[in-house]
């Protein structure tokens, strides 16, 4: 499940270490809770008012002056975005309403509320900001003041602040205050009246992917974990130590060095940084640790033990650069700084019209094959006629398997490659055809090799289209977040999360160093892995469905010649047919009722960006044997999704739709479909 050349894992960010978890608990009060904060604990200092975010939803401010600059460990700022949800960021601004693990994100952000706020409602205030002082030190201040939530909802408002108070070199102390927490989700975060769903977090992050430099407040994204109303973790009856309740001081400094630094900026090798690449940094034993390059392409690994590194470059969130590796990349010591820039190589092309490899498990004819590793190969290409052939699988750059191609008919080479297990990743497929002429001819293309893990049911059957989704942490204890479809901590090979099982019950993806967990479902079955700690590979993971009552996923009936007890399978009543966006906004789907249906379908398509629901439409009377172009209006959250796709760019939709007839309910249909942004 890692991303190393050696880490695979079988076919959401860090954690504080124990010590500093220790740390971080003594210094908070977790008594008996108050009703809430005294009165007036959100301070209101000169200044902390002169500017305002107009009513908004999702807005933040352009760059605002701080005043001061703000030393956060490894990086210096003078300028920060005001976000309307609950933070302050610093390379760049967040419109992200749902809470996610800040943690690991490639920017330093504040968070003291962490949630979906809307200021438009009747009776909502508005986010105030500006510069000040604080205990006699200059000082930036953010009022979020009796503010509502998403939709324009007023009925229960959060009144909570953020400081940040300059240091000098030594670093900043981050101040939160909170009046009072009454509401803690969005509608659009799955909440209800301001409640349960995905909610609130509150803390901070340095963007540097260090844990001991991170810090998740407790009775985030955990319902009700942060209101007035929770005893145990409410933000307005807490605090940290001697101070009252409702207030947080969290001196962010920076310290004498305990390790040594890598550092260095990610490039492509045609030029220009790469932003958002991911570094993996492994020691010769022990963690690895894995880093995310910032808008300007560098990175840092610090707090490293003194020896020898291998650093390897991935490709960011943009999958148009190949991997890069640079062993021996030594840290003398505390203290030390090493330098290792990195090149991205060009990405691997498919291969060339009228060369295949089969069997393939990936659904893009036209990209890199994903091939599993316990597969013989057949290979072919056409080249000139009565020629010889030969073909190598180059992996990292040593080749594990080669041999010669037969021709037949005249133009067309062919040849059987034996499984490739043990080996796994990614390689190039060299063939080199010696012609008669005075030209010779070659095909590179390349590969990815995947060790693939499996879903059975109880029995040990494969289980075919089961849903299998990624969770990730930088730490062993959580908590674990589904990794976003897209995103680079799954190598082009597979970025699709959640994904589905092939016919033989498989499923993978290759990731950066962490902590996963794997969760499958297929009807009311679901299975769950253990922990996995990546590095090293996990190439044997083997996930049994468990489902109510000992059955077996009605979807997955007993294999030919055994005799099953469950029920016979729904019946296949439709199909999905081309997909295109229109606007940003709304995906116009094809769907046919099958002839076999009895009387006319209906039903309903929904779509999916990675796990994210982002549309569902309904439609009925489609008579037998005819399609129709169902309209579904993209959610707030897929047309932000939408927005982050380059113009140019294709997106990834899973689509389903559940139809029935007169007989009754049919089988969902599910297709995944890549729409090119315009």
């Amino acid at each position: 499940m890692p991303r190393t050349e050696e880490s695979v894992v079988t076919r959401h960010k860090g954690l504080l270490l124990a010590a500093a978890i220790a740390a971080l608990l003594a210094t908070l009060s977790f008594g008996t809770s108050t009703a809430g904060a005294a009165p007036g604990v959100v301070q209101d200092l000169s200044g902390c008012r002169d500017h305002e975010l107009p009513a908004n939803d999702d807005d933040s401010t352009d760059l605002v002056d701080l005043g001061f600059t703000a030393n956060i460990y490894d990086s210096s700022f003078t300028q920060a975005y005001v976000n309307n949800n609950g933070n302050i960021t610093f390379n760049a601004p967040l419109g992200e309403y749902t809470p996610f693990d800040f943690r690991e994100a490639n920017t330093p952000s504040i968070d003291p509320f962490f949630a979906d706020v809307d200021t438009t409602g009747t009776d909502s205030g508005l986010t105030t900001y500006g510069t000040t002082t604080y205990g006699g030190k200059a000082a930036f201040c953010v009022i979020w003041d009796h503010v509502g939530y998403f939709n324009s909802h007023s009925d229960k408002t959060n009144t909570f602040q953020a400081i940040l108070v300059d240091q000098g070199s030594d670093g900043v102390d981050v101040v939160f205050n909170y009046d009072n927490v009454s509401w803690e989700t969005g509608d659009a975060s799955d909440g209800a009246d301001g409640f349960g769903g995905s909610s609130a977090a509150a803390g901070y992050a340095a963007g540097d992917g260090d844990s001991a430099h991170a810090l998740i407040l407790p009775g985030s994204f955990a319902n009700g974990g942060l209101l007035d109303s929770n005893s145990s973790t409410s933000l307005a009856g807490h605090s940290t130590a001697g101070q009252p309740a409702g207030r947080y001081v969290f001196p962010l400094r920076t310290g004498a060095a305990t390790g040594g630094r890598i550092f260095g900026t990610v490039t492509a090798s045609g030029g220009g940084t790469v932003a958002g690449a991911v570094v993996q940094v492994c020691p010769s034993s022990g963690p690895c640790v894995s880093r995310i390059a910032d808008a300007n392409g560098v990175y840092r690994a610090s707090n490293l033990p003194s020896g020898s590194y291998r650093v390897t470059g991935f490709p960011g969130p943009e999958d148009e650069f190949s991997s890069t590796t640079y062993d021996n990349v030594m840290v003398p010591g505390p203290g030390t700084q090493t330098q290792r820039d990195i090149v991205l190589g060009p990405a691997p092309a498919g291969p060339p019209p009228g060369t295949t490899v089969e069997p393939r498990i990936d659904d893009n004819p036209d990209g890199v094959p994903t091939v599993y590793w316990g597969d013989p190969l057949h290979l072919s290409t056409a080249g000139c006629s009565g020629g010889t052939a030969t073909y190598k699988v180059v992996l990292h750059g040593t080749e594990v398997r080669s041999g010669p191609m037969t021709e037949g008919p005249a133009g067309t080479y062919t040849a059987t490659v034996a499984a490739l297990e043990p080996d796994h990743g990614t390689g190039e497929v060299q063939i080199h055809i010696d012609c008669p002429g005075p030209t010779d001819e070659d095909v590179d293309f390349g590969i990815y090799i995947d060790p693939s893990g499996v879903v059975r049911d109880a029995a040990g059957n494969p289980a075919p289209g089961a849903e299998v989704t990624l969770y990730r942490s930088a730490g062993v204890a959580g908590p674990f977040f589904a990794v976003p479809s897209g995103s680079a901590v799954m190598s082009p090979s597979n970025r699709q999360n959640p994904d589905f099982t092939d016919g033989a019950g498989r499923f993978g993806w290759d990731v950066v160093a962490g902590y996963y967990v794997v969760k499958a479902s297929l009807d009311s079955c679901t299975a769950e892995s253990q922990v996995l700690s990546i590095p090293p590979p996990v190439t044997d993971l083997d996930l049994r469905l468990s489902c109510p009552g000992g059955g077996a996923p009605a979807s997955n009936p007993a294999p030919p010649g055994q005799p099953s007890d469950a029920t016979p399978g729904p019946r296949k009543l439709a199909s999905i047919g081309k997909a295109k966006l229109a606007k940003g906004r709304t995906l116009m789907i094809g769907v046919t009722c099958a002839k076999t249906a009895i009387q006319a379908c209906s039903g309903t398509v929904r779509a999916k960006i990675g796990k994210k629901a982002v549309g569902q439409k309904a439609f009925k009377k489609l008579t037998p044997n005819s399609s129709t172009t169902v309209k579904v209006t993209l959610s707030k959250k897929g047309r932000q999704l939408v927005r982050k796709v380059k113009k140019g760019k294709k997106i990834k939709f899973v689509v389903s739709v559940a139809v029935k007839d007169a007989a009754g309910t049919g089988q969902t249909a599910t297709r995944t479909v890549m729409i090119k942004r315009r």
